[in-house]
């Protein structure tokens, strides 16, 4: 009687110190995808590397409601690499997982197009993209509206690059607009 107790009191102990250990794991991967993100916009790719990679070694069992799938961080070490032309294999392996992890994650799928761009591979980038526009619907931001006017472009279809790009100048995101301003004029 008392061992049944004990140990039911001990397997709910575990409960609650297992949760805040994830809660503590899960603090942690977010500030290294923050420093990553840091690190990216520094264009320093070795700190980006050595912030998100270990993580795709080591990383912990994960309970189902953590908060930090483990797609998002493949998604965040192969983009900012394929975006720096940066460890291109690598990129496209990471991101080939991320795929794999969340199949119906519109910016993976945006992710995957970019660095099948990188690669020349625009026939398949193509596909990607317009997979990561249907999938996101309402939530295509200026990022990949951009990404699919440059892969348009490369594919040489210059209207459709264009129509891209100027919509892409309406929407929000974190993108040069001078540049796609300078893409619009050079297509003209």
């Amino acid at each position: 009687m008392l061992s049944t107790w004990l140990f039911r009191s001990m397997r709910t102990v575990f409960r609650y110190v297992n949760c805040a250990s994830f809660a503590v794991i899960s603090n942690v991967i977010r500030f290294r995808l923050i420093s990553a993100n840091i690190a990216d916009k520094a264009n320093n790719m070795q700190y980006v590397e050595q912030m998100l990679a270990p993580l795709l070694t080591s990383r912990p069992p994960a309970p189902p409601s953590e908060d930090v799938p483990e797609a998002e961080i493949y998604n965040s070490l192969g983009y900012i690499f394929a975006d720096h032309d940066y460890k291109l294999n690598d990129a496209l392996q990471y991101l080939l997982k991320a795929v794999e992890l969340d199949p119906k994650n519109g910016a993976i799928a945006d992710s995957y197009a970019w660095v099948l761009f990188k690669l020349k591979r625009y026939e398949e980038a193509k596909k990607e993209i317009l997979r990561a526009i249907e999938l996101l619907g309402d939530d295509v931001d200026a990022t990949i509206t951009d990404h699919a006017g440059d892969i348009f472009n490369a594919l040489g279809d210059k209207a459709a690059a264009r129509g891209y790009w100027e919509r892409a100048m309406k929407l929000d995101g974190d993108v040069d607009f001078d540049a796609i301003e300078r893409k619009l004029e050079s297509t003209q």
